[in-house]
């Protein structure tokens, strides 16, 4: 089973990537993940949907860890991110996330922006 730090640098990777299933298989069955505008993703196949129709639209996104706490299987993240939609680039846009880990996954996500 992957540390939360690695669960989170495989989880940026597969962003950077706009790799939708890449992300999902990080999920639990009954994990969630309430994205930087509270709405709540539910399971691998919600997250799925919800990512493929975003990185149709927005493609990937980069994100530099500032910094990072882990404590047992939870790790917080302070970030910046990069991204380019429509031909416009956006960077330093910062953020956080929280991760929590079960043992078949992400089982609590939640970005702030």
């Amino acid at each position: 089973m992957p540390t939360p730090t690695e669960t989170y640098e495989q989880l940026s990777a597969a962003w950077a990537k706009a790799d939708a299933e890449a992300v999902a298989r990080l999920y639990a069955p009954d994990g969630v993940w309430y994205d930087a505008d509270n709405q709540a993703h539910r399971g691998p196949d919600g997250i799925l949907d919800h990512l493929k129709g975003r990185f149709a639209t927005a493609g990937p996104v980069t994100y530099t860890v500032k910094r990072q706490v882990v404590a047992s299987d939870v790790v917080l993240t302070e970030w910046t991110r990069a991204t380019e939609e429509n031909g416009r680039k956006s960077t330093g846009l910062p953020g956080a996330t929280v991760l929590e880990l079960g043992p078949e996954g992400i089982v609590y996500h939640r970005d702030y922006q």
